[in-house]
């Protein structure tokens, strides 16, 4: 976020050349990452709640949770590595007037278009459609459970928290994902001005990037477990303020 407001705010590449090649590598990176764990996530606990007595020990799961996040890295970094290629920092201007740096991407031709359309593709279609399909399969399973025996979990909670992370991927990365589909694809065609492409870009960028708030709530505080675990710890902060402040009450009383 950083190094895009300073692009954006001085319309410029200040940062080098180096820096212009590594940012918007590792920006990709965590795209990927993050595309790539909403998925593992959503497999994850579908696997769960059709499993019901775990075969791994929680050593075992830690150390098998190490490796799918090292693989996750390791191919967000290979899909994100032509980013790095053909980043340039160029020089722009009118000779002798003025001029500034500026990092594109110099892709040949077509290719561009191909990378755009194989990140919207990995990011974005393959975890909607994964987060779909293992909400419609654990819906489709706990309705049956409801009919032999009460879930420990309510299907109405199950719900609301698959639909939220649905929702809530939607809402951020599709904005962001059809504008690049969108200036590449109709880049001969398209009449804003770099003003309007700016702002357009900013704000789907936000929008993008308030994926690390949404996500915190839809995983964090709308499970069921870290619920439970609120609550208990909510209790022991009013049982432990009560004991204080009657302890206090009683020495003012002395």
């Amino acid at each position: 976020m950083p190094f895009t407001l300073v692009s954006l705010l001085r319309r410029s590449w200040t940062l080098g050349k180096f820096l212009c090649k590594l940012v918007p590598f590792l920006q990709g990176m965590t795209v990927f990452v993050s595309a790539a764990t909403v998925t593992a996530i959503a497999i994850d606990r579908l696997i769960r709640v059709f499993q019901n007595e775990p075969n791994l020990t929680y050593s075992s799961a830690g150390k098998l949770s190490c490796c799918y996040s090292l693989l996750i890295w390791i191919i967000a970094g290979v899909l994100s590595f032509p980013v790095f290629l053909h980043k340039q920092l160029m020089i722009v201007g009118i000779a002798n007037i003025f001029s500034y740096p500026v990092c594109l991407e110099m892709w040949p031709a077509n290719i561009r278009f191909m990378y755009t359309m194989t990140t919207f593709i990995v990011a974005f279609i393959i975890p909607l459609f994964c987060l779909v399909v293992c909400h419609l399969k654990i819906k489709q399973y706990l309705s049956s459970r409801l009919s032999r025996q009460k879930p420990a979990v309510s299907s109405t909670d199950e719900d609301t928290s698959h639909n939220a992370r649905t929702i809530s991927y939607t809402i951020c990365w599709l904005p962001w994902n059809v504008y690049n589909l969108y200036l590449d694809y109709f880049a001969s065609e398209i009449t804003l001005t770099m003003k309007e492409m700016y702002l357009i870009f900013s704000i789907c960028h936000v929008i993008a990037m308030s994926s690390t708030i949404s996500n915190a709530i839809v995983y964090g505080f709308m499970n069921t477990n870290i619920k439970k675990e609120l609550k208990i710890l909510k209790n022991v902060c009013c049982e432990y303020f009560s004991v204080c402040f009657f302890k206090s009450n009683q020495r003012n009383v002395v």
